[in-house]
């Protein structure tokens, strides 16, 4: 088969063509870090690369919703804590003034503080995150404990979505929490019998609270059993989600050392070819293509 001059310029040109071509996409992945920067570069990659894309933006959504969910819950817990302490605070008030040695002064000092109590836990049992009440179920635009002291929410669970076909209710029951442990009925009886003076009675209505007391350490126990979960489930997607990024990665990322020495070597061997072109290729081609 003869060679013609036309059939080398032809191979010379293709030739460079790819190596050029080369030049280029090694340039493009170390500018943009990437061993894929166009689809028909690795079909099969990009694939895998938008399959782990998918399940990381997933990941990225449970810890989202894992965050919030946890700040629900530990501002409930934080409230419960202070709620305890009020409580406590008011049954003491409760066993002082059942002392019969307490003047009508120093009772009524303790009527007006008990009031203040009643206030504050209101005031708490109203608490929002954001602008979202916490116990008001899923009704969380209204205010759970009206002026009259009455429920106003619902009893809906406040569910948040932590992994595949995996929820968590962060909700404390306002209704159970407030209503149903009568919590300011028994403020409300202690006041009016610290009013009345019988220490029999008072005594008796202090032990109302301090059993408000133990009801809302419960409550709080189960609140912790259920954020020790979720603390839980968020150190397991942090290892999922590094997981992810790590294979990902794997994919995606070029191999700077390598890319750069590939960089080198292609373009050493494109300034071969053009060394090489010029002996055997007319020089006005040569020249031109300089």
């Amino acid at each position: 088969m003869r060679i013609s001059n036309n059939m080398l310029t032809r191979n010379f040109l293709l030739n460079l063509e790819s190596s050029l071509s080369r030049i280029a996409l090694l340039q493009d992945q170390m500018s943009s870090g990437k061993s894929i920067t166009k689809p028909s570069d690795d079909p099969v990659g990009i694939q895998n690369a938008l399959r782990f894309k998918s399940s990381v933006a997933m990941v990225e959504q449970w810890q989202s919703n894992a965050s919030e969910a946890l700040s629900y819950m530990n501002t409930a817990d934080s409230v419960l804590g202070q709620l305890t302490s009020l409580l406590q605070r008011a049954q003491e008030l409760g066993l002082q003034g059942a002392n019969g040695t307490n003047s009508e002064n120093e009772r009524k000092a303790i009527v007006e503080e008990i009031g203040q109590i009643k206030d504050q836990i209101r005031s708490l049992a109203n608490t929002k995150v954001g602008n979202k009440y916490i116990f008001s179920g899923t009704d969380t635009d209204t205010e759970p404990i009206a002026v009259d002291y009455s429920f106003q929410g619902n009893t809906d669970p406040v569910l948040f979505d932590i992994g595949n076909n995996v929820q968590i209710n962060v909700m404390v029951n306002g209704q159970e929490l407030f209503i149903d442990s009568n919590i300011f009925n028994n403020l409300d009886e202690l006041e009016t019998q610290l009013s009345n003076g019988d220490a029999a009675q008072i005594s008796a209505a202090a032990e109302g609270v301090g059993q408000n007391v133990a009801r809302v350490t419960a409550i709080r126990a189960n609140l912790g059993a259920r954020v020790n979960r979720l603390e839980a489930v968020q150190s397991q997607l942090e290892s999922m989600y590094l997981n992810l990024k790590k294979n990902l990665s794997e994919i995606e990322d070029a191999n700077m050392a390598k890319t750069i020495t590939d960089f080198t070597n292609q373009q050493n061997l494109y300034q071969a070819a053009l060394a090489v072109g010029s002996r055997i290729l007319q020089p006005s081609l040569i020249d031109f293509m300089r």
